[in-house]
């Protein structure tokens, strides 16, 4: 069984801007990403999905795919809650090759800061952003 990602990340801005909450950047994504899980289970986030990609870290380090893959977790509470997307994305850097001591830096981040962008997510969702 293949674990980890399948595909790759291809992203095309899509639009500029700055709130509050959001960095000047946003993407859309151009093809399905797949990500499957050690357990079996697989994330399809569709094309056309809209990221901010990771928010404090640059675009083009390992874990690009894995914040492309929280954000959109992030976006289906029918599928789980923060703090199980939350272990998923770290699960995702540690297959996407990312340093051990920085997968836990970056989920504890994520742990401590991503209430916020988990609320902003469902206010988009209300609003129909």
């Amino acid at each position: 069984m293949n674990i980890g990602f399948l595909s790759a990340v291809q992203l095309s801005q899509y639009l500029t801007g700055s709130t509050k909450w959001r960095k000047p950047r946003r993407f859309i994504l151009v093809e399905d990403l797949v990500y499957v899980r050690p357990c079996g289970i697989r994330y399809t986030v569709p094309a056309g999905f809209l990221t901010d990609g990771p928010s404090f870290i640059p675009m083009r380090q390992p874990w690009l795919r894995a914040a492309v893959l929280h954000d959109y977790l992030y976006t289906r509470r029918d599928l789980m809650d923060r703090k199980d997307a939350d272990i998923i994305f770290k699960e995702a850097m540690k297959w996407s090759g990312t340093k051990a001591i920085l997968y836990y830096i970056i989920y504890l981040g994520v742990r401590i800061g991503g209430h916020r962008r988990y609320r902003q997510y469902k206010n988009e969702q209300q609003k129909g952003i």
